[in-house]
């Protein structure tokens, strides 16, 4: 009888319907391929420089962010040794890539400095999780990607940004718009 009973069980709850809730502040549902990161405003990045970051709707170039909150970054394939400009445009994102970065690790010098060995200093192990974003447009097709990084945190508790929390991070310079039916209206 109870063989039955969990036979049923299992037929039942497979034929439901299965439903997923959009909801813009889980920060396990991404952006999707063809989703679009339409750019507002011009992003200047100084000479040898291939990335500029966004957190809190300001502009930063690298380390002058606050890691333990979430930022975004333009990325260029070229490093020019003079400034270059991505320039207001609509990219579609052709690809999405969850990313993991560990930062408790750190390399050291062997014995003889001939080696390095990665060396754990005993501490809780920090992570950031996030997203590369690769981006497509034929006017610039240099632009490589968007990346969005989570608060960086111990290893359980570190999550990727939300949907809401890259649009905050992006601020007025970009809107990524995840509804084709928003395309038209925002």
């Amino acid at each position: 009888m109870r063989a039955l009973f969990m036979g049923l069980l299992l037929l039942t709850a497979c034929s439901q319907p299965a439903t997923t809730v959009w909801d813009e502040s889980n920060p396990f549902q991404s952006p999707s391929v063809g989703d679009r990161v339409r750019l507002l405003e011009p992003i200047k990045l100084p000479p040898e420089t291939t990335r500029m970051f966004l957190q809190n709707g300001e502009l930063m170039v690298r380390h002058a962010f606050d890691q333990y909150q979430v930022h975004c970054n333009f990325e260029v394939r070229t490093l020019l040794s003079e400034p270059q400009t991505i320039q207001p445009d609509e990219f579609i994102i052709s690809r999405v890539q969850a990313l993991m970065v560990d930062i408790v690790k750190r390399e050291q010098p062997a014995r003889g400095g001939l080696m390095r060995v990665s060396m754990d200093d005993g501490g809780a192990t920090m992570v950031t999780r996030g997203y590369h974003l690769w981006l497509d447009s034929e006017q610039q097709p240099d632009v490589m990607r968007l990346s969005c990084r989570g608060a960086f945190d111990t290893m359980p508790y570190a999550t990727p940004p939300s949907i809401q929390e890259i649009r905050q991070a992006l601020g007025s310079y970009a809107r990524l718009v995840t509804n084709p039916a928003e395309a038209g209206s925002q």
